[in-house]
Parts: structure tokens; C-alpha cells; sequence
């Protein structure tokens, strides 16, 4: 949508210059013809497209202000036992996972709706991920602090999160 304003923003800043310099529409078409003559062809572009602008400008101030990852904590979740999860990326957004074994696993998580994690079984190597950039701090903050230190933490692009370490531990 930004891009579509500033398309439009192009043209009427664009049409204005070519006005500025003389050039102009030629005499035949729908500006000069019959009963729908406009003396001032300049402004009927310019404020048109000033329209679009704003419009487009509108829906992006509304697109900005929804929230895509608003948390709904009363979603029913899905129930899953005893299922091998093996080389796989896991969704964990509204999921009750019960005796599940996680072998190898990436456990994307984007804080949409609770999950829960019940009698299940952990091996090889796991990491976290999420397209939710909250998420992401919040398991930063969780690792400066000691907590989930050893678990590799991905970006919605799949790349280690580097910079973020444990405290050390003194005595």
C-alpha cells in the first residue's frame, strides 16, 4: 500500500513538473470534449490523485494499527498424544501437546494462543523460532537471565540470533 502512494504521489509531483514546463494534454480527448470541457485540467489530476494518495495513505495508517499477533487466550486447543515430531518445524500456537517425543526439532511458537506441553520427551537438538518479533525479545530476556540458556534461538528466517548470552555464574 505504501507503495501504491507513493506511485501516486510520483505522478501528480510528475505531472505537475511536465505542466510547469508547458507540456500539456493534447486538445482532443475526454478533458476537452463536449459538455465534459475542464477549463483547469491541472487541478481535476492533481487533486484525483491527491484522493488516491490519501486513501492509500488511510489503509496503511489502519494496516499499521492491527495488531497481527494479538494474543486470544480463549482458543480451544488442539489436543496431540503420543506423536513423533522428527526433523521438523512444530507449531506450538494453540496446541496441547501430551507424551510427545520432539527428536530433532525447531519449535516455532508466535504467541497468538496459549500452548501447553504435558509428559513429553526431548531429544537431539532443539531451537526456538518465532515471526513474532515480541516473542523473540522476551526469549532473549529469558536467556540474559539464565533461563533456556542452552537452547539456539532462530529468526523468522531460520539464522542464529547471535550477541544474546547467559549471565556468568559466580560463587
Amino acid at each position: 500500500m505504501q507503495l501504491l502512494g507513493l506511485i501516486v504521489a510520483i505522478l501528480a509531483g510528475g505531472l505537475y513538473i511536465l505542466d510547469y514546463f508547458g507540456i500539456k494534454p493534447p486538445r482532443s480527448g475526454i478533458l476537452s470534449s463536449g459538455e465534459a470541457r475542464v477549463k483547469n485540467w491541472r487541478f481535476l489530476v492533481v487533486s484525483a490523485l491527491l484522493i488516491l494518495n490519501l486513501l492509500f495513505a488511510g489503509v496503511n495508517w489502519y494496516e499499521r494499527t492491527q495488531d497481527i499477533y494479538r494474543f486470544d487466550p480463549q482458543v480451544k486447543l488442539e489436543t496431540i498424544r503420543g506423536r513423533l515430531f522428527q526433523n521438523e518445524v512444530v507449531d506450538m500456537d494453540a496446541k496441547d501437546f501430551s507424551d510427545c517425543t520432539f527428536r530433532n526439532v525447531t519449535l516455532r511458537y508466535n504467541g497468538v494462543a496459549p500452548t501447553k506441553l504435558s509428559f513429553n520427551h526431548f531429544q537431539g537438538n532443539m531451537q526456538l523460532t518465532s515471526d513474532n518479533p515480541v516473542v523473540m525479545i522476551t526469549w532473549a530476556l529469558d536467556k540474559g537471565l539464565g533461563m533456556n540458556s542452552d537452547m539456539p534461538m532462530l529468526d523468522k528466517n531460520g539464522h542464529p540470533i547471535e550477541g544474546v548470552r547467559p549471565p556468568t555464574k559466580q560463587q
